[in-house]
């Protein structure tokens, strides 16, 4: 099981609704499309990494105010100062717990 699977199995057992998008190309058309109520999104992704999905969604003035939480692998404080520069709202740290990743939702998402 990937972590995306992983990741939408947890939340549609919590009871939200959650699609699975693995490059960050299409993260960005589904998110225009789509109108989410919050994007999680890896860091490392094929085509428009993290980082660029963040910014180009928070140029658009209507997707600007999604809430967007990035995971990622890397420890490095330079990359996690990066990601928070970009727009996101929040970043985890990976691995992460389903009960960390639930939090943060919870944050962001009335249950």
């Amino acid at each position: 099981m990937t972590l995306c699977e992983g990741l939408l199995e947890v939340l549609q057992l919590e009871g939200f609704q959650a699609i699975g998008i693995e490059s960050g190309d299409a993260a960005y058309v589904a998110a225009r499309r789509l109108r989410p109520d919050l994007i999680i999104c890896d860091y490392a992704l094929p085509g428009r990494s993290g980082n660029d999905v963040v910014r180009e969604l928070r140029a658009d003035p209507e997707m600007a105010s999604i809430p967007i939480v990035i995971v990622t692998g890397y420890s490095d404080h330079s990359i996690r100062k990066k990601i928070i520069e970009s727009g996101a709202d929040a970043y985890l740290l990976k691995p992460f717990s389903m009960a960390d990743l639930l939090r943060v939702v919870a944050s962001y998402l009335p249950h």
